[in-house]
């Protein structure tokens, strides 16, 4: 892959080997919250440039809590779907 550093490689390798072991829901939850992930870090980090107000928190919140509900429904869907079989 050209233009694509060593550490991005492994990132998106070691993605595809974490995609392949979870479900599709918990998969599904994981990327949602990368935007999360990524503030706490930046917060711990001590990197004030990026500081999140009362709306940013709110909406990542939202996005988060939604994934979360998808994620809910779509495995017990799958669920579902094993039980059937």
């Amino acid at each position: 892959m050209p233009g694509v550093s060593k550490r991005e490689a492994l990132c998106r390798a070691l993605q595809a080997i974490g995609q392949k072991t979870c479900s599709s829901s918990q998969t599904q939850i994981l990327l949602a919250s990368d935007p999360l992930w990524a503030t706490l870090f930046s917060g711990l980090l001590g990197s004030g440039e990026q500081a999140l107000g009362a709306y940013g928190l709110l909406g990542g919140g939202a996005i988060v809590g939604g994934a979360v509900v998808a994620g809910v429904g779509s495995s017990r869907g799958e669920q579902q779907k094993q039980r059937d079989t």
